[in-house]
């Protein structure tokens, strides 16, 4: 073992290097978490406001087969199992 603990440390594990590597001033990451809210806010608040004007609401029979299609999507699997009387 002796050859082994002869080797000079390397740098990356130099205690001095370590030890200033601590004090130099690191970017903050709550600069980070900013750009993400940022841009998560950005992209929300945009595709909300353009949901509605992109393509116009239904209107007449194509909006009645609409709330007819979403009806159906929501009621259709409350429906009794079969043998099972409802009440």
């Amino acid at each position: 073992m002796a050859p082994v603990a002869a080797e000079p440390v390397p740098a990356e594990l130099n205690l001095a290097r370590l030890i200033e590597a601590r004090r130099q001033p690191r970017q903050a990451r709550w600069h980070v978490a900013a750009a993400v809210t940022l841009a998560l806010g950005l992209g929300g608040g945009s595709g909300w406001w353009l949901h509605g004007r992109l393509s116009p609401a239904p209107v007449g029979i194509a909006a009645l087969a609409q709330q007819a299609a979403a009806s159906y999507a929501v009621f259709a699997p409350d429906r009794a199992p079969r043998g099972t009387a409802r009440g």
